[in-house]
């Protein structure tokens, strides 16, 4: 994802202190970001919405079809281990 977001900087000419401008991040943060270093979630859609490259969400994780009657047809009860007593406590 780093590559197609340098690729796409290139692409619109932009250097990465504009794009860090525009996008209110650090250049660091663009430096990382592009060589796969990481940054916060914030960042990362900051400067996708800069390059106008939001489309990046459904390349990630496309949406499945859910269900919803199956969903509740298939929904158990939450269990919670019993808690421990401990000897001499009132518990």
């Amino acid at each position: 994802m780093g590559e197609s977001l340098r690729a796409r900087r290139l692409f619109l000419n932009l250097t990465r202190e504009v794009a860090a401008a525009q996008s209110g991040i650090s250049v660091s943060t663009v430096k990382n970001i592009e060589s796969g270093r990481g940054g916060s979630m914030w960042a990362l859609v900051s400067l996708c919405r800069t390059y106008g490259h939001t489309n990046w969400v459904h390349e990630l994780a496309p949406e499945e079809q859910i269900d919803h009657q199956i969903a509740l047809i298939t929904h158990t009860e939450r269990k919670r281990a019993s808690r421990v007593k401990k000897k001499g406590s009132h518990v």
